[in-house]
């Protein structure tokens, strides 16, 4: 009979190092447990900025309102942008009333229906390049500035804004200031 050979044990691979670890996450929490990771520039990296693609997230803007033709700054708040909502808080500062002279030929009007906690009625958003001017357009709307007046009118400020954001194409960098008129657009014989 032939002898059987013997077999060859089987090698062990050797460890392999690698250059970058993936990130260990916990299951429960999703957060970050160990790793590492980096991150190179291309030397023709030439796309714009994160800040100009998403456009300005927080900015402080100057809200005023206007009532018979005299113009008073309600206050300046720090203005945040979030998917669903704009929040206002207000600041300190005070921020001057914006030049009209620099408004840019970009008029648009838009009538939104805005709920606030003193009701629903519809108001006339517009935008001339520089500033968010907000108009009742009947009495119920009157009625909402005029009840919203003690807290400034924030509750309508933010609504119209989110509107003016989402739906008018206006980014919070083009903004220099907000007004919330107390009279109907084609009643005013103010500068706007």
């Amino acid at each position: 009979p032939e002898p059987t050979p013997t077999p060859e044990p089987t090698p062990t691979p050797e460890p392999t190092t690698s250059l970058v670890e993936k990130p260990q996450l916990d299951a429960l929490t999703t957060s970050n447990l160990a790793g590492t990771a980096a991150i190179a520039q291309g030397q023709n990296a030439q796309g714009p900025s994160a800040d100009r693609v998403l456009g300005l997230q927080s900015a402080e803007l100057p809200f005023f309102n206007e009532k018979k033709g005299v113009v008073k700054l309600y206050g300046t708040y720090d203005v945040t942008v979030d998917p669903d909502k704009v929040k206002m808080e207000p600041t300190a500062k005070v921020l001057p009333e914006p030049e009209q002279e620099q408004a840019r030929a970009q008029y648009r009007e838009y009538d939104k229906e805005l709920t606030t906690a003193e009701g629903t009625a519809k108001f006339r958003l517009t935008y001339n390049g520089t500033t968010l001017d907000i108009y009742p357009t009947d009495a119920a709307s009157m009625a909402i500035l005029t009840a919203g007046d003690g807290t400034k009118n924030v509750e309508v400020e933010s609504q119209a804004l989110f509107a003016a954001f989402k739906e008018m194409g206006i980014t919070l960098d083009d903004l220099d200031g907000v007004y919330t008129h107390f009279s109907n657009r084609r009643d005013h014989s103010f500068r706007r």
